[in-house]
């Protein structure tokens, strides 16, 4: 239930206008915090809500478009100290803002609307400022659901933005549609702060997520509110402050006689089976997607001056060239099938290959762990359980860096843009990253070794 305690009608000699205090105040996001932080405006004039029998006065949190350092704030003055560089621009926005809120309220109260009551609250208020400092048109909206469902719709008439990742955002906004359902409200993109950032880690908890694929929800939000900020829709920016959790997973990654078991297992009564082990072999030998894969064509394979065959593509995700030398077992693949790799949903090849893998005897146990709420939980299943068409392109890295490839070269041929994303893909163990070094000179120094040098150091 919803109390609202002042409405105004047209009739003032039957209805007394009850006056109330109003109160304009800005507030930083974090106080404490060390670096910029958003600069927020709270407007207090009344409006409250009563929930379950207790009454809450609901303010309007307004972002003013601005970040600033804690030390460059003055609470007490309620602007911008001098020593900030934009101290005079930002404090004349904090100035209008808090004088176009007034008027607002005050433009509300004082309407008059023949045989209807006018109610106040914050959200009609945010409207009215939307339109005097964004110049944001009717037809734009600040509910976050509707916009990203709208956003879906243009990227895939665009076509700028791969399928995947639209079905992804899709199931993102049904997340989204479940916090409201289960907090009784309607997320707007002023309500995107730290109080919805800790209830909606509570949410995904729930729903059985581990702490790295909550990182990747909050990734998406982040790009989401990204998209919102640049088409003006958005001026929140406390999004900004928001951090995954990516705790590194136990995923495997197959060694060169494993692929090659994989590889010669028999297959020929089951030719679904046989398509979806060589896609998986060929992942493994070239470090491509699965959406990489099935988009070959012969175009894609190049010959060196050497007479040395590699595949020349752009990666479908990430917009990037990535160039794969070709072994034995490649170009046989490739010929079966004419250069053209089939083409088979991921869902039912993920499905086909545990059975593949199976058949190649890979049962052997493995522990897998996975971060829920901070602590690390374990797991020890089949080998073949945990094999997925992913699996392919994670050995390929990670075979490659164990045989001491430099990472900048891996990344040519992963495509990857940075280190830092390359070495979640490699599956090595502390143990197995120090025998890269093993053999170097500096860790196989002798007793024995410079004793020649160190005795003219001595008579010297």
């Amino acid at each position: 239930m919803i109390y609202y305690p002042y409405l105004y009608s047209v009739n003032r000699d039957t209805l007394k206008i009850p006056i109330m205090r109003k109160s304009v105040r800005f507030f930083l996001d974090r106080k404490t915090a060390k670096r910029p932080v958003p600069l927020f405006m709270y407007f207090s004039f009344g409006y409250k809500e009563i929930h379950d029998g207790k009454t809450k006065y609901i303010p309007l949190k307004y972002s003013t478009g601005h970040v600033v350092h804690p030390y460059k704030w003055d609470a007490e003055n309620q602007k911008v100290r001098d020593s900030h560089p934009d101290a005079e621009d930002i404090n004349n926005t904090l100035a209008e803002m808090k004088l176009e809120t007034i008027r607002t309220h005050n433009s509300f109260r004082d309407r008059k609307r023949s045989n209807q009551e006018i109610l106040i609250t914050p959200q009609k208020i945010r409207n009215e400022l939307n339109v005097y400092f964004k110049g944001k048109q009717s037809d734009k909206t600040e509910r976050i659901t509707k916009y990203l469902s709208a956003l879906i719709e243009r990227q895939r008439a665009k076509r700028e933005i791969t399928t995947r990742t639209l079905d992804h955002w899709n199931s993102f906004n049904n997340i989204l549609l479940e916090y409201e359902r289960k907090h009784r409200t309607i997320l707007y993109f002023d309500s995107i702060g730290h109080e919805f950032y800790d209830k909606f880690i509570i949410l995904l908890r729930e729903r059985g997520q581990a702490d790295s694929t909550i990182g990747k929800n909050i990734k998406m939000l982040k790009t989401i509110m990204g998209h919102a900020t640049r088409e003006k829709y958005n001026s929140n920016l406390e999004y900004q402050q928001f951090k995954g959790m990516a705790p590194e997973a136990d995923t495997l990654y197959l060694t060169t006689q494993q692929i090659m078991k994989v590889y010669h297992t028999d297959l020929q009564d089951s030719p679904s089976l046989e398509r979806v082990r060589d896609q998986f072999v060929l992942g493994c030998f070239t470090g491509m997607r699965y959406s990489d894969q099935i988009n070959l064509t012969k175009e894609n394979i190049q010959t060196d001056k050497d007479g040395r065959k590699y595949i020349d593509y752009i990666s479908e995700k990430t917009d990037r060239k990535a160039s794969v030398y070709l072994n034995e077992v490649v170009l046989v693949i490739l010929k079966k099938y004419g250069y053209m790799m089939p083409s088979i949903s991921n869902q039912k090849s993920n499905k086909y290959l545990k059975e593949v893998c199976k058949k190649a005897g890979l049962k052997s146990d493995f522990k897998k762990s996975r971060v829920v709420a901070g602590k690390r939980e374990y797991e020890t299943v089949p080998m073949h359980a945990e094999i997925k068409t992913h699996t392919g392109r994670r050995s390929f890295c990670t075979n490659l860096y164990l045989e001491g490839v430099p990472i900048e070269d891996i990344m040519g041929q992963s495509g990857h843009a940075n280190p830092r994303e390359l070495m979640r893909y490699i599956r090595a163990d502390s143990l197995q990253k120090a025998k890269r070094s093993s053999d170097t000179p500096y860790l196989n120094v002798n007793p024995d070794d410079f004793i020649d040098e160190t005795a003219k150091l001595k008579a010297v």
